[in-house]
């Protein structure tokens, strides 16, 4: 009886929709449990000095830098903050990792350094000032509830509104609950009293253009008789003006800089792409990390933003015209006052020996091993392609009974997807649910990623999320119900998707019907490359490449008569699907199209011609 890769591996029962997200929040409660799960590439310790660098030398300039962390969805972006948090904070448990050694001379320049760490998850914020300053306040609050509170507000309303208050109250009410806490102390004398309100102290403030005072006056109010203005984010004052308020009071604490992790902001950005003034103005904003008014706050504020797609991907497409234009002159502008620390791809292979492929013993470690040495003798012809020109055979047997293309497929594929459709999740749900049937010694063909990306509406923005539609569509009206014909699959005794309650996500998961399940493989495989044609996998796409990725979906004694086949397979499904093209020779390129014409190099040529102006006159006319 053969031996299934299931049946060797430590997997859970089933994988909820939050499972595998690395929350900050969560990895900083149990700073142990992070590092001890955090697998560290040469090419992520190398991602570690450059991030402590950052800081150094924003210490020794007293010069504010924002830095993008760049990475695919599942890349390690929350883990990586999580691990770069215990660092600057000196904990000791992340330089107990002997990868980690190398990396603490960039540290030393550090020790001894009070860092004011401030982390934010950005999604569903309603600014980008709104979530940073209240988020500096109920810091502050927590550490120092006794110091004052520092000018993020618009002062005069809150002035305007203490003035009212005192009129409805009187003088003897308003300031007995001004002075609250500011009992004068026996022996100071006019020192003990000038920190108390008096009415002629307080007029004199609100003429004074002293911005100390000011503050002073703010904090008192807010802390005591109008607390409510602290928890309205939309009375902060610009983001510049409090960026360089927030360096003076935190200096003022004793810190000697503010580092600032900024979670899914990019992403924050990419849900609100319809609107192109929001986010051109919110992306104005983040400039302010690194130019200011006053060049050289009191304390540099260091900022971590993780990105994983360029700006110009997430916002540009929705654009159209004039508008995309600016857009994307914006987007270039603010480009290059960021640092980019890039967390590679190929770390992901290094992370799924201990998230994903896990065997439960030593005895199935070493059965796992033999079953990979019997697929690398018989895969010979296909293996350039599963390894993706990048892997090596030791690349490769660290993530069997996956290949590093199908890896590198879903890398770019998860990169469009929404944050909890992680590609470490992807790859855990195709072990539990998706794979009954792989034997020891086969390897998981690369269509079999269709059905997990393509079967809900999880892609991240609305240009991705029209050509998943059109995928799934395709598939499942045009190509799918010519395959079932095909191989007489039209009834629910022979083909599962028919069956009532049978998941969409689930597909042709150990469908018995071994031939209609390796077509569709195929299939599957070509509309992948059509959603991420850019992606190394995919790159130059022919018959050879798809039989390659689906390496024992086509059986035939022979390589060329495996091409051959398939070849015939996809021509005779191309007559009918006219989105399908296959094109001549012994290995035949293979395109899907999801857009019937490609009309943006056309409309490009005539963008600065589309303003709102020409679009008025064309109304009118």
């Amino acid at each position: 009886m053969p031996v299934l890769v299931r049946d060797l591996l430590d997997l859970p029962d089933h994988v909820s929709r939050g499972d595998f997200i690395q929350s900050l929040a969560d990895s900083l409660r149990d700073p142990e449990g992070t590092v001890a799960t955090y697998a560290v590439t040469g090419a992520l310790a190398e991602n570690f000095r450059q991030a402590l660098r950052v800081v150094g030398a924003a210490l020794s300039s007293n010069r504010s830098q924002p830095v993008f962390l760049h990475g695919s969805f599942g890349s390690g972006k929350s883990h990586f903050m999580a691990m770069l948090h215990l660092m600057l904070q000196g904990h000791s448990a992340p330089w107990r990792k002997p990868e980690l050694h190398a990396v603490r001379a960039a540290y030393a320049p550090l020790e001894g350094k009070n860092l004011l760490q401030l982390h934010f998850h950005m999604l569903g914020a309603e600014s980008f000032e709104g979530q940073v300053f209240k988020g500096y306040l109920d810091a502050v609050r927590q550490a120092h509830p006794d110091a004052a509170l520092p000018g993020l507000f618009r002062d005069q309303e809150v002035f305007d509104n203490a003035s009212s208050l005192r009129s409805t109250l009187g003088d003897e009410a308003f300031f007995q609950a001004l002075n609250q806490g500011k009992q004068a102390v026996a022996g100071f004398g006019r020192l003990g009293a000038a920190a108390r309100w008096t009415a002629e102290r307080f007029e004199a403030t609100l003429r004074s253009t002293d911005a100390k005072q000011r503050r002073d006056l703010f904090s008192d109010l807010v802390k005591t008789l109008l607390p409510a203005f602290a928890a309205q984010t939309d009375r902060f004052v610009a983001v510049d003006e409090g960026l360089g308020e927030m360096a003076r009071h935190a200096a003022g604490l004793g810190y000697d800089a503010i580092v600032l992790h900024l979670d899914e902001l990019i992403l924050w950005l990419a849900s609100r792409s319809a609107d192109l003034a929001f986010v051109q103005r919110e992306l104005t904003k983040l400039v302010k990390l690194k130019e200011a008014r006053d060049e050289r706050r009191d304390v540099p504020i260091v900022a971590y933003i993780a990105r994983q797609r360029d700006l110009s991907e997430l916002v540009g497409e929705r654009a159209t015209g004039a508008v995309q234009a600016l857009v994307k002159e914006t987007i270039a502008h603010h480009k290059s006052r960021f640092d980019i620390i890039e967390l590679e791809d190929s770390n992901l292979r290094a992370i799924i020996p201990h998230r994903v492929v896990i065997p439960r013993s030593p005895g199935d470690r070493a059965r796992l091993e033999d079953g990979f040495a019997d697929m690398w003798r018989t895969a010979q012809t296909a293996l350039d392609t599963l390894q993706a020109g990048t892997a090596d055979q030791a690349d490769f047997r660290q993530v069997y009974p996956f290949s590093p293309a199908l890896i590198d497929a879903l890398v770019a594929l998860s990169d469009r997807l929404q944050r909890d459709r992680t590609a470490i999740r992807i790859l855990v749900e195709m072990l539990v649910d998706h794979l009954p049937d792989l034997k020891l010694g086969e390897v998981v063909p690369t269509g079999d990623v269709f059905d997990l990306v393509a079967s809900a509406d999880d892609a991240v923005d609305g240009p991705s999320r029209a050509a998943f539609q059109r995928a799934r569509d395709l598939y499942l009206h045009d190509v799918l119900p010519r395959l079932q014909a095909k191989h007489g699959a039209t009834a629910p005794q022979r083909c599962q998707r028919l069956r009532d309650g049978h998941p969409l996500r689930l597909g042709c998961s150990g469908c018995a019907q071994v031939a209609c399940r390796n077509d569709n493989r195929l299939v599957k495989t070509a509309l992948l490359a059509a959603l991420v044609p850019r992606a190394r996998p995919f790159d130059g796409l022919t018959v050879k490449r798809l039989v390659h990725l689906n390496h024992g979906a086509v059986r035939a004694p022979v390589e060329n008569m495996k091409v051959h086949l398939a070849a015939n397979t996809l021509r005779d499904l191309a007559r009918d699907v006219h989105a399908l093209r296959i094109g001549d020779g012994s290995d035949p390129a293979v395109i899907v199209s999801l857009q019937s014409i490609d009309l943006k190099p056309i409309m490009s040529r005539a963008d600065d011609q589309d303003t709102p102006q020409r679009r008025r006159t064309l109304l009118r006319k």
